[in-house]
């Protein structure tokens, strides 16, 4: 990972990724901007988002085949996504 707390990627700095945007106490203002996009942090949000339209246009035999490949993408979504942010406080555990 490309951590940093001054990145100008917004999934590369810590103080912003790992700020909770709803609960204050856990909120940190970054002083900079985040004006850049990584190239693989977009690739893997794009193919997660082909994956996700790919599975709600395929065909299925039944509604309810097709809600298990549904309920089974969006967890593997959310896995892909928790580990993400367990690199990254695993990181920022590091640096500490």
């Amino acid at each position: 990972m490309h951590l940093n707390s001054e990145s100008a990627v917004a999934d590369h700095c810590s103080v912003y990724a790992l700020s909770d945007p709803s609960e204050s106490s856990f909120r940190q203002q970054c002083d900079h901007q985040h004006s850049k996009l990584c190239d693989q942090c977009h690739a893997l949000n794009d193919v997660l988002q082909d994956i996700g339209q790919a599975a709600q246009n395929a065909a299925f035999r039944s509604e309810e085949e097709q809600d298990e490949r549904l309920y089974l993408y969006e967890l593997a979504k959310q896995a892909i996504q928790a580990w993400k942010g367990h690199q990254l406080r695993s990181v920022r555990q590091d640096q500490s």
